[in-house]
């Protein structure tokens, strides 16, 4: 009699594992992980992660890259809006010394009377009356104009060109340009004069 009904319950025990184990397999399964512990993140390690690609400069600026504008900086000015592009037709006396530049961020094409090479600047070149372009879409701590962290960004942001206004706060990492603007030295590009 007892072997009676421990051979229905198992059968019984078996189907019900059986089909348990059906239904599990058959519908999605929620991951439980435990839970990360708290890493304090090497600095260098970040920005070894969003460096340059090759052939980029710290500011994701290749040597066919030049910044534009309509017309030169006017003398008077604080400071201006200038754009990242490439060359599509070089400045010639056909074209009235104007350069036809495909604007990067936009894809729009412009005739430029200005257009300038520019590199990286140096601690030799932060002297006051400098002219510099720099990337004005990420402020730091006190409003201080911080350089670009992606390709994206340095060619989607706003750039602006000024000029050198004041070098005394140098040892905090940044000077002023025109229209009190604080921009951080590892932000400022320098415009290749001919």
């Amino acid at each position: 009699m007892t072997g009676r009904t421990i051979l229905p319950r198992a059968v019984f025990v078996a189907i019900a594992m059986v089909s348990v184990l059906f239904v599990f397999g058959c519908t999605p399964q929620l991951v439980i992980r435990p839970q990360a512990p708290n890493v304090i993140l090497d600095t260098n390690a970040v920005e070894q992660a969003v460096a340059p690609i090759a052939g980029m400069d710290a500011h994701f600026l290749t040597p066919t890259d030049f910044f534009f504008m309509e017309e030169p900086l006017a003398n008077d000015a604080s400071w201006d809006i200038v754009f990242v592009g490439k060359i599509i037709q070089a400045p010639s006396r056909e074209t009235d010394n104007q350069a036809q530049m495909l604007r990067v961020n936009d894809g729009s094409t412009v005739w430029a009377r200005w257009m300038a090479s520019t590199y990286v600047a140096t601690n030799a070149d932060l002297s006051l009356g400098r002219t510099v372009v720099f990337y004005d879409a990420n402020w730091g701590e006190q409003d201080v104009r911080q350089a670009p962290k992606s390709n994206q960004e340095s060619r989607s942001g706003t750039w602006l060109i000024s000029r050198i206004t004041d070098t005394s706060e140098l040892f905090k990492g940044y000077v002023l340009c025109g229209g009190g603007i604080r921009v951080s030295v590892k932000n400022l590009r320098v415009v290749v004069t001919q």
